[in-house]
């Protein structure tokens, strides 16, 4: 795969997320240590996620901190398809969330709505 994710009509997006140093971490679904950086995987419904799970994301992102010490210093979320990601990007900047990612057919994450674009 190259620097670019295919094009799906008529849009391409940037460059992928990171992958190459991820963990499972409870309460997180990944985890990357050397950013200290969090990944939810969630279904949005209607306009953002569960409440009660962002409300406990919040507070983690709020302390810095997973409730076992973890240092966070952001989360992103993974939604399963592109129109989710790019739906629920508004809720999320407007919640504190770095990213709303969705998966190619190759496992890897794609952000299409890059705040820095």
């Amino acid at each position: 795969m190259g620097s670019r994710m295919p094009e799906i009509a008529g849009v391409s997006d940037p460059l992928p997320e990171p992958m190459d140093d991820l963990e499972e971490r409870s309460p997180l679904t990944l985890y990357s240590p050397s950013r200290s950086h969090g990944y939810l995987a969630v279904v949005p419904t209607g306009k953002g996620v569960d409440k009660q799970l962002w409300a406990r994301a919040s507070s983690w992102l709020k302390k810095g901190h997973l409730p076992d010490g973890t240092p966070l210093k952001a989360v992103s979320l993974i939604v399963p398809i592109r129109r989710l990601a790019i739906d629920l990007t508004p809720w999320a900047r407007a919640n504190g969330v770095a990213a709303v990612l969705y998966p190619d057919s190759n496992g890897q994450w794609w952000n299409p709505s890059p705040a820095d674009a």
